[in-house]
Parts: C-alpha cells; sequence; structure tokens
C-alpha cells in the first residue's frame, strides 16, 4: 500500500509539465503573456480567413443552386416548346415546389435576392400559364 501512494505522489508531480503563469517570475510571465498575445493574433486572423472562406463558399453555392434551378426550367420550357400538349401531363401545384421553396428562403435570407426573384419569377409565371391551360 505505501509503495503505492509513494507511486502515486511521484507521478502527481511529474504531470505538471508546465508551471502556472503565476508562479513565474515577472519577467517570464510577460513573456508568457506576448507569447499568447501573438497566438491569439494568428488565430484570429486564421479566423477571419476562414470565415471569409465560408462565406465565399456559400455564395459560390447559391449561385450554383440559383444556376441548376435556371436549367431545369430552360429545359422544361424547352419541352413544352417541342411537345404543346405535354403542358396538360404536368401538374402545376407541384411544379418545382422544393425549388420554390428554396429560392423563397434565399429571398427571405436576404442572399442572392435579385437572382432568386428573378427566378422564382419565371417559375410562376410557367405555374399560371399551365393552371390557365387546364383552367383551374
Amino acid at each position: 500500500m505505501n509503495k503505492f501512494l509513494i507511486f502515486i505522489f511521484l507521478t502527481s508531480c511529474g504531470l505538471r509539465t508546465s508551471p502556472n503563469v503565476a508562479d513565474l517570475a515577472p519577467s517570464k510571465q510577460k513573456q508568457k503573456i506576448a507569447l499568447l498575445q501573438k497566438k491569439l493574433q494568428f488565430a484570429e486572423k486564421e479566423q477571419k480567413k476562414i470565415k471569409a472562406q465560408v462565406e465565399r463558399l456559400s455564395d459560390e453555392m447559391r449561385e450554383a443552386e440559383i444556376a441548376y434551378i435556371r436549367k431545369q426550367i430552360d429545359d422544361y420550357e424547352e419541352i413544352i416548346r417541342k411537345y404543346p400538349s405535354k403542358k396538360a401531363d404536368f401538374d402545376s401545384v407541384d411544379l418545382f415546389l422544393e425549388e420554390r421553396e428554396k429560392l423563397h428562403r434565399m429571398i427571405q435570407s436576404s442572399e442572392s435576392t435579385y437572382e432568386a426573384q428573378i427566378v422564382l419569377d419565371r417559375i410562376l409565371q410557367l405555374i399560371t400559364e399551365l393552371s390557365d391551360q387546364r383552367g383551374y
């Protein structure tokens, strides 16, 4: 039992590898503070870089989503131009429902508002045309 207590005591003494700042001499404390300030400044710069990268990627993703939705609308309109009789096959209520919701969220969050509104207007115009065609 005594050997066990001595072992625990010796290992606990060895665990403390870096002294507490309060235990350091004043000149060492100043050095430690300067080092920590430099580390903090570096971390803040890195944080700003990462935040800018996140914003850039978010913008790129929104632009890609809007471009994808535009392409879907273009393809849909092309089908209708080539085959006008297909208009009756499409249910205007569910047409681009997911895309409309996504665009609405973009507009609500003030992200890419102008572009999202234009694409949403195209979808709504298409839905209106289909609804008029079917007599809803």
